[in-house]
Formats: C-alpha cells, sequence, structure tokens
C-alpha cells in the first residue's frame, strides 16, 4: 500500500475507545482493520508530507469543525500508525494543531505475539464446572436454601430390639453372644416391630423370674437387619450393612437465577451442608465429585444407639471417601420396667414356700412339747411373727414401684419428629448476589493465577486478559514494547468485532 501512496496521508476518526486502555478491539487481520478504522473517517488528506512521531500535527481546518474526532491514522512510507487524539488546538481560522499519542495495540497489532507470563485473570477457554476454583474473596452475602434431600428409609421403618443373655423364644434358656456386622456381643439381639410384641417378651421374662437376663432394648432402622431367624434373634453377620443414596442431582440455578458463567456452581457461591440434625454437619462441594450426580455410600453397624456413617462417592479423588464422612447422631436407647415384684417373688418361690412349711413345723413340735399354755402362745407368736416378717418382706417388695431402666439422649426428639437421618441442605447465595458476581465474571473473566499463554480471542464477542511481568515479544521500539506489557499488566478488554463493543448483554460462553 505504501507503493501507491508515496506521500503520508491522514485520516481524523471517531472511534469508541480511549488511550486508558480499558478497552480495544482487535481484528483478524490488516485489511478488515483498516476498512473500520476508514469507516469511522470524518476527514482524510491524501498528500501530506512525512508525519513525525513527535506528537503533534497541522491540519488546514477550523478547530471546531474537527473537534468531533478523538482518533487517527496515518501513512508514512510502508507502514499505517494508529493514534489517539489528545487535544486539537487554535491556530487560525484556517490551521488546527492535533496533539496525539500513538496506540501502540494499533499500530503493532499484527507485531508483537504473547508468550507465557503470570497471568491473573482471563476468561478461560474451558469453563467446566469444577476446573476453576481459585477463591475471588468477593462478596457473597447470606447463605440461603437451594432446595433438599432427605434420606427417608432410615426412619421409614425400625425395628425395637431386646438385647438378652437367655434365648427369648419359648424356652428362655441362656444365650450365648455372637458377631454382629463384625462387632463381637455377649448378649444376643432380637428384633420386635412392635411395643405389642415387646411388652409381651419382658411379661413373659419377668414372670420367669429372669429379668436381669434383658440387657438394653434400643431402636435399629430396619434397613441394617438383613436377616431374622424364626424365633426374631437377628442372624450373626461378618461385615457391615452398607446400602446406596444415589443420582442426586447438583444445581442447574442459584435460588432461580441461571449463571452464564460456571464458577457461581462451585464453592463458595453454592456448596452442600450435610446435617444428622442432632449437632454435626459437614460441608461438601459439588465440584469434588468427579461424576454428573452425587451419590453416597450409607454404612451402619448394629449396637445399641446404632453406628450409621454417610460416607461421600468419588469425591476428592477417592472412590469411597471415609475421612469426609458424616456420623448420625445416636438412636434412641429405650426404657423399660423391671417388675421387682413378680420377678422377686418368682426368684423366692422355692425359699418362701420352704421358710413357711419350716416355721409351721417348728410351730406345730414347740406346741406339742410345751408344758403350758404361755409356751404354746409364745410358740404360737414365734411362729407368727415368722410367717408375718416372710409376709411382710412380700409387701414390701409389693410396694415398690417398677424399676425404670436404660436413659434416653439427644436422638429421641429428632427420632420422633421424623428427621432421625442423613439431610442435605443444598446451600447457594442470594439471588442478588449471584446476579452481581456473574455479571462481574462476565466482564472480567476468572483468577487463574496461571503461568501460561494468555487467551486474547477464546470467546465470541470479548476477551478480558490481567496479566504480571512480561507478556509479549515484538521487534519494536522499546518504549513502544514496554507499553504494551503495561496495557496488558493494568488489564484489558479485548472486543472481536467493533460492533459489539460495551455490550455485555452478548452470549459469550
Amino acid at each position: 500500500m505504501g507503493n501507491d501512496y508515496p506521500n503520508s496521508r491522514l485520516y481524523l476518526c471517531n472511534v469508541p475507545f480511549s488511550k486508558d486502555y480499558e478497552h480495544t478491539i482487535d481484528f483478524p487481520n490488516f485489511t478488515t482493520q483498516f476498512d473500520y478504522f476508514s469507516s469511522v473517517s470524518s476527514k482524510s488528506y491524501q498528500n501530506f508530507s512525512y508525519i513525525r512521531e513527535t506528537g503533534t500535527i497541522q491540519v488546514d481546518e477550523y478547530k471546531e469543525t474537527i473537534l468531533n474526532n478523538n482518533y487517527l491514522i496515518f501513512w508514512n512510507n510502508d507502514k499505517w500508525y494508529f493514534a489517539f487524539i489528545d487535544s486539537i488546538e487554535y491556530i487560525n481560522n484556517s490551521c488546527s494543531e492535533i496533539f496525539f499519542t500513538i496506540d501502540v495495540f494499533q499500530t503493532y497489532l499484527f507485531n508483537f505475539r504473547f508468550v507465557s507470563c503470570f497471568v491473573e485473570r482471563e476468561h478461560v477457554s474451558n469453563d467446566t464446572i469444577g476446573l476453576h476454583t481459585v477463591p475471588e474473596n468477593l462478596e457473597t452475602g447470606e447463605y440461603i436454601t437451594n432446595y433438599v434431600n432427605q434420606e427417608p428409609s432410615i426412619t421409614l421403618s425400625y425395628k425395637i430390639v431386646i438385647a438378652s443373655t437367655i434365648s427369648l423364644g419359648e424356652s428362655l434358656t441362656p444365650d450365648g453372644g455372637g458377631l454382629y456386622n463384625r462387632i463381637y456381643s455377649g448378649v444376643s439381639y432380637y428384633a420386635y416391630d412392635n411395643q405389642d410384641e415387646v411388652n409381651q417378651v419382658l411379661k413373659r421374662v419377668a414372670e420367669a423370674g429372669k429379668s436381669d437376663a434383658i440387657n438394653s432394648i434400643f431402636l435399629v432402622p430396619s434397613k441394617f437387619i438383613t436377616s431374622i431367624e424364626s424365633n426374631k434373634k437377628i442372624s450373626n453377620s461378618s461385615s457391615s450393612v452398607v446400602f446406596n443414596w444415589n443420582n442426586l442431582t447438583k444445581p442447574s440455578n442459584l435460588a432461580g437465577y441461571t449463571p452464564k458463567n460456571n464458577k457461581l456452581f462451585t464453592y463458595p457461591y453454592c456448596y452442600i451442608n450435610a446435617s444428622n440434625h442432632v449437632g454435626s454437619n459437614t460441608v461438601y462441594r459439588y465440584e469434588d465429585f468427579s461424576t454428573s450426580n452425587i451419590n453416597f455410600d450409607i454404612e451402619g453397624a448394629i449396637t445399641p444407639g446404632m453406628s450409621i456413617k454417610l460416607i461421600p462417592k468419588n469425591y476428592k479423588n477417592k472412590e469411597t471417601n471415609y475421612i469426609e464422612g458424616l456420623n448420625l447422631g445416636k438412636f434412641p436407647i429405650c426404657s423399660w420396667q423391671t417388675d421387682v415384684y413378680t420377678n422377686w417373688l418368682t426368684q423366692n418361690s422355692v425359699n418362701i414356700e420352704t421358710k413357711t412349711l419350716e416355721n409351721l413345723v417348728n410351730t406345730g413340735l414347740n406346741s406339742l412339747t410345751s408344758s403350758n399354755v404361755q409356751g404354746i402362745t409364745s410358740s404360737l407368736v414365734s411362729g407368727y411373727f415368722n410367717i408375718r416378717n416372710i409376709m411382710n418382706e412380700k409387701y414390701i417388695h409389693s410396694l415398690q414401684p417398677p424399676q425404670s431402666n436404660g436413659n434416653l439422649n439427644s436422638g429421641d426428639v429428632t427420632f420422633s419428629s421424623y428427621n432421625m437421618s442423613f439431610i442435605l441442605y443444598h446451600m447457594c447465595i442470594k439471588n442478588e448476589y449471584a446476579k452481581i458476581i456473574d455479571d462481574y465474571f462476565s466482564m472480567y473473566g476468572y483468577q487463574v493465577n496461571d503461568v501460561k499463554v494468555p487467551n486474547v480471542n477464546t470467546r465470541p464477542n470479548w476477551n478480558y486478559l490481567k496479566t504480571t511481568g512480561t507478556t509479549v515479544r515484538a521487534n519494536i521500539p522499546q518504549n513502544h514494547l514496554d507499553t504494551l506489557n503495561s496495557i496488558f499488566n493494568k488489564g484489558i478488554t479485548i472486543w472481536h468485532s467493533p460492533n459489539v463493543i460495551y455490550n455485555y448483554n452478548l452470549n459469550n460462553k
């Protein structure tokens, strides 16, 4: 083009960006670049002598006729230069002086190349959820519940389990312990469906004088009892019981707001607050689940109070992540009545009968050998008081109320309200904050803090870039190279078409 125009040429233009380099426009080639600037030109001059880059030029124009221009381009020999108009000064009615500063970005757009540098912020080329989690340190406001998942099967059905040293079948004979979920128990566990069954068993045991054989009574979710024998005894097992809580969905919006930038689907903008509803909570981050849905194992072992744990699957690069598990609060330990009188009476019935007979015999013998009425009376009184003492002992025991055994724990209220299970509260920031942060990401990309070649044309409409240190290489004057590096270190938005500049409403995914 220089061969066609041996003399300098000048165009005065009006462009939508300024020399603060907050925004600029890139072009795929010089032809497209030149066509744009010539299209926004209001004045053109064809036969200038050599235009120096010293920052000033005079044109044969009255000042007010060119004040609407903020940019110029000029041709010297084999190169086009692009520059910002700083000011226009009046010389006379037919002459004005223009002060300008070279636009190093547009002038050397096709001369410099990006090199590996420390990139602070940019619009990433891959916005897969979880790929970008560098903290942004933005105000998130208060969190709200987006939606809730509650594991239903734990509290839907349960058994009342009696731990006993005797068989609770018909025989009531001694019964040894065994392995329950690989845990040895010195007592055997018997499972019943309702309170009537338990009351009948307790009554039968008390009538047999064996109430002390009852070690404890506790509740167990039916899910964890895999096999029960004909006499209601829970079968021994050599491993814990594990079942799945699978295919829980990750959020598709934040409190009704659908973000354009996927970083908002990561912590701290949304997360899972897992609770056992009795004081223990743990946080799970969506991005740390390697599967598209959220999956847990729920593992349990039968013990008084139950031992149950929520275990995330495929979480933080572990297929089964026990370290990040959450224990469920203890299930209720039940209370039960021991009829002290009936139990004592049964245990001592043989001794009572023997003592009564023995005293009657002694009374009779004494009366036969006595030589006077006083002796007979004394012997009868003695026998009476022995019997009365025995009867009084029975009466004292009969006055004692049934004793309460066992204890209650903090899980009782939670169990009674059907909340004794794992609950996932899907938390997120409020709609208002979600939009504010989303718009910020749309304008300025993500904090990446990575050494790499910057992304400058990976989005359809604009890319933001902020770097540290040397960012570009070019065979150009050092002062212009320094300016280029400072532009990117300060941060700049590069728009990919003059028709879209400043339009942040466009889809830029």
